[in-house]
């Protein structure tokens, strides 16, 4: 019997010590040589995963953060889309949203209906009627970015406003999604979401 317990413990220490030897020897070949932390800043590798799926094409034609004094509230639009015309962006997608940022502002649903989707209608409604329920004031500040997802036929406007409600402004960003209209050709896009 004591011959079994020292075979045990003598089996039961060397298993304990071969996978504590494994595990050193696998944390000991998967971690990179890393920099010095004095120069870390200047040197430190980018990891990326091995099986990571290929980038969406997408170019950013304008990128800016929130307006420089968002405390200064002035219902309307601040933003001429007209400015953002380049490239794929185009005067007539710039005039749709702007027809539209206009809409919700003065709480008009036929224009705010206008270069939408009709699947998008009822949906989008209620995000307009949701932005008024206490006669809110809303005014829009900045264009965050403008994207053109090449591969879902998509355009992405982020877009910053500011709502007023009493004393009080609270600030948000949504996006506008413009896709192709079924049934024309791809140069009249129209809005499908607006999230």
């Amino acid at each position: 019997m004591k011959k079994s317990r020292i075979i045990l413990y003598a089996a039961s220490a060397a298993v304990l010590l071969w996978i504590t030897g494994c595990s050193q020897a696998e944390t000991e070949t998967s971690t990179p040589d890393l920099p010095d932390p004095v120069n870390a800043t200047e040197t430190a590798p980018k990891t990326v995963p091995a099986e990571q799926p290929e980038a969406e094409e997408q170019t950013i034609i304008f990128e800016r953060s929130a307006p420089s004094d968002p405390t200064k509230f002035q219902e309307g639009v601040s933003i001429d889309m007209a400015n953002y015309v380049q490239d794929f962006f185009t005067l007539d997608m710039a005039e749709t949203i702007q027809r539209n940022m206009e809409a919700i502002v003065s709480n008009d649903s036929e224009g705010f209906s206008e270069g939408m989707s009709e699947d998008a209608m009822e949906q989008n409604l209620n995000l307009l009627a949701y932005l008024h329920t206490d006669g809110e004031a809303i005014e829009f500040q900045s264009v965050d970015s403008i994207t053109y997802l090449e591969k879902e036929k998509r355009i992405q406007i982020a877009v910053s406003y500011a709502i007023q409600m009493k004393e009080e402004v609270t600030y948000g960003s949504f996006e506008y999604t413009l896709i192709p209209e079924k049934g024309t050709e791809e140069d009249r896009w129209i809005i499908a979401t607006m999230d």
